[in-house]
């Protein structure tokens, strides 16, 4: 039977993800709270005002976005009965129980089975470190697939080309039997993220989890709303729960105290390229989507705070997707007038590679960031690197050791930082040479691997 949906919101969230909406959907229209959209169309669509969905005839309103339960409370404001309306994932894991869609690069043939479920597959941050453990678990000798609800195409046959497996189940997170049969056939299973905390709950009463933590702390109070009612008391029976830094374990810490929690930093392949450490211009770069978090407005504010003569010897790029349009816009409003700063947008895993070997500074600005992939890759390139006192890689730096640190929020003290590394960015080898040994001491592959064969031989037999 088809159903007559609303889609509230019409930006990335439901970009990435419309085409795991059931054939049997028919979408009636859009509400989207940006008014320049409001009375035009998308994809032969009408868009509406929220305060228009007394006027429209649907069956259900689907919340498009990562952070909905705002979205939803303004709908019961507006007089929509709360049962007419539902999460994404809830929507249409309701339509598509039983469904995968495998990509599969490697054969089943008889080795343990590993599963890695994470909430969407990308190249960001939590995604990677996901990426990383497969590669990690498949170079011990496991048969690994990794499954999300959804997931970018490169990334997927990036995945693919590394002989690890990608299934595409729509109805992650809000698994029931259908799912629980073929997920308990793996002999271990990992969850990434707290937004997994459904799959964790239900998967735990059948076998042990392992559950990674990487989040900061704004998407705590989205989650445990979204998905709290579903979790029984017996939540974390049968879980043995790691956090990525300090700071992902205090996070989690704040809602749920008795569980233990113990570090597990994640590990990077290693794709250092021994070349030229200079070039004509110094070329600094800031890794990660365009979002308000990651804060890219900070060091380009201390960037333009640099005297004319500095400026003239550096570029800046900054590499990510776009997270969002009104952040993007106004980082595009405060770059026009400097020609100095390019935005290269999202790039792949072996475009990132290449680009390294031509940075020579790499900044994490984050308001908040619980392990940076950038900041350590960079380190394993043996790059200069800057990062704050609000991110958990500052608990493996010691300024003017193997990095930099800035205090949060501190714009003088980033541009003393940067000022200082540039004028003297040709004597700073022996922080090169530390920060790679940084990144071999803790962050390795083999570190990594040896680490989780550890975990499991100890928590999860």
């Amino acid at each position: 039977m088809n159903s007559n949906v609303v889609i509230f919101g019409t930006g990335i969230f439901y970009e990435r993800r419309k085409n795991t909406l059931p054939k049997e959907v028919n979408i009636i229209a859009f509400i989207d709270n940006n008014n320049s959209l409001q009375g035009k169309y998308i994809e032969n669509i009408s868009v509406y005002a929220p305060h228009s969905v007394s006027e429209l005839n649907y069956d259900v309103i689907i919340l498009a976005s990562l952070t909905p339960i705002e979205m939803k409370n303004q709908l019961i404001l507006l007089g929509v009965p709360s049962e007419k309306i539902m999460f994404w994932e809830e929507f249409v894991s309701s339509k598509t129980h039983g469904l995968v869609t495998k990509y599969e690069a490697e054969k089943d043939q008889g080795k343990k089975r590993a599963l890695i479920i994470l909430p969407f597959i990308n190249y960001t941050g939590g995604s990677l470190a996901a990426i990383y453990a497969a590669i990690a678990l498949k170079d011990k000798g496991y048969y690994v697939v990794l499954s999300a609800p959804a997931g970018n195409e490169d990334t997927i046959l990036e995945i693919n080309s590394y002989k690890i497996n990608v299934w595409l189940c729509t109805a992650i997170p809000y698994i029931e039997e259908a799912e629980l049969e073929w997920i308990q056939e793996f002999d271990f299973v990992m969850a990434i993220a707290l937004q997994s905390i459904l799959c964790v709950n239900r998967i735990s009463k059948r076998k042990p989890v392992f559950w990674w933590l990487h989040e900061h702390s704004t998407p705590y109070n989205e989650y445990i709303k979204q998905y709290g009612n579903l979790i029984d008391d017996t939540a974390f029976t049968n879980v043995k729960i790691f956090a990525v830094s300090d700071i992902a374990r205090s996070n989690f810490a704040k809602y749920y105290l008795e569980p233990k929690v113990e570090i597990l930093p994640f590990g990077l392949p290693d794709f250092y390229v021994n070349g030229d450490i200079f070039h004509e211009k110094i070329v600094i770069s800031i890794i990660g989507k365009i979002t308000s978090n990651k804060n890219q407005k900070e060091l380009i504010y201390a960037l333009k705070k640099l005297p004319l003569s500095v400026k003239d010897k550096l570029e800046c790029w900054i590499i990510g997707s776009d997270g969002g349009k009104k952040y993007r816009e106004e980082v595009n409003d405060i770059i026009k007038d400097f020609n100095q700063i390019k935005i290269l947008g999202e790039m792949s895993r072996n475009e990132i590679e290449k680009v390294f070997q031509q940075i020579d500074i790499v900044v994490c600005t984050s308001l908040e960031e619980t392990m940076s992939i950038a900041i350590v890759e960079g380190m394993m390139n043996q790059k200069i690197c800057i990062t704050n006192t609000n991110t958990g890689i500052a608990e493996f730096i010691q300024n003017n050791e193997n990095g930099f640190i800035y205090e949060a929020g501190n714009l003088e003290d980033l541009l003393l930082k940067l000022t200082y590394i540039i004028q003297n960015i040709e004597s700073l080898n022996y922080i090169r040479k530390n920060a790679r040994n940084t990144y071999e001491r803790y962050f390795s592959m083999n570190k990594f691997g040896d680490t989780i064969q550890t975990y499991l031989c100890d928590h999860m037999a």
